[in-house]
């Protein structure tokens, strides 16, 4: 046990590393941006990294159950396949970003969920409900709201419903209807059922069209690399000032340009 919690931890701390490496990239990115400079485009692949740290952020118990300690690179890694492996790891951050795409749903139902959105008549239902152990209804947990005698259940008819008894028949005060909850027959679009501690706002949902830039942006960034690879020199491949830059140092020097260097 003692071995497990060590190595939990450990993991915890390397996907905390990774974080703060992503959010010092990026910084490095804006800061040479700013500058118009353009280092082999690691600055362009930094930028998209921020989607990382977005995608960390939106799920964060996600990225550290699946982070896993991999093994250090050699020294004589080329630029070349460090650009590769952060693009790699932007593509699977733009994924995360997709709509509709999220941490699974836990198989263990919340200990507390929170009712909100009802006025008037039988407003005493807003506020917590907490799980009754040990019972169950139709394979499903029951809850109880504090401090009254209301039962959230799932009947026999395959709805969930609020009563003041736990029962099967399909007669509570309050029925929910494909997602819309009813109340002595007359429908409450505004009363919601939330696991307790659940944010009220939505998780912002990215555009089609935000995600066919990205994909874009990320295939330039391909075809860019890939033309680095096939160069035999850095000359010609930077910004004109950069390369006029690099030449005039170069006739300074009296220096030659190698072929295969």
């Amino acid at each position: 046990q003692a071995h497990l919690g060590a190595s939990a931890s450990w993991n915890q701390q390397g996907a905390i590393s990774d974080l703060a490496s992503a959010r010092i990239c990026l910084g490095m990115a804006v800061e040479r941006l700013q500058h118009r400079r353009r280092p082999c485009r690691i600055a362009s692949a930094s930028l998209l990294l921020g989607g990382a740290a977005v995608a960390f952020w939106a799920v964060p118990h996600a990225f550290l159950t699946s982070w896993r300690p991999t093994a250090p690179q050699a020294s004589g890694s080329s630029p070349a396949a460090s650009r590769r492996g952060l693009l790699a790891a932007t593509l699977g951050s733009a994924a995360a970003l997709a709509p509709g795409v999220g941490p699974a749903l836990a198989d263990r139902p919340p200990d507390s969920v929170v009712v909100s959105g009802r006025t008037g008549e039988r407003k005493e239902i807003n506020g917590r409900w907490s799980i009754v152990f040990g019972k169950k209804l139709n394979n499903k947990v029951v809850y109880k709201k504090d401090g009254y005698q209301f039962y959230l259940m799932y009947n026999d008819c395959g709805q969930y419903q609020m009563g003041e008894a736990v029962k099967g028949t399909c007669d509570g005060f309050g029925l929910n209807n494909k997602g819309v909850w009813s109340f002595d027959g007359v429908a409450d679009p505004e009363v919601k059922v939330r696991p307790a501690g659940a944010k009220e706002d939505k998780m912002p949902v990215v555009k089609q069209e935000d995600l066919e830039k990205l994909s874009k942006a990320i295939q330039r960034e391909q075809n860019i690399m890939m033309l680095e690879t096939e160069v035999n020199t850095f000359m010609g491949n930077m910004e004109d000032d950069a390369d006029a830059a690099a030449q005039r140092l170069m006739d300074k020097m009296g220096a030659k340009i190698v072929k295969g260097m």
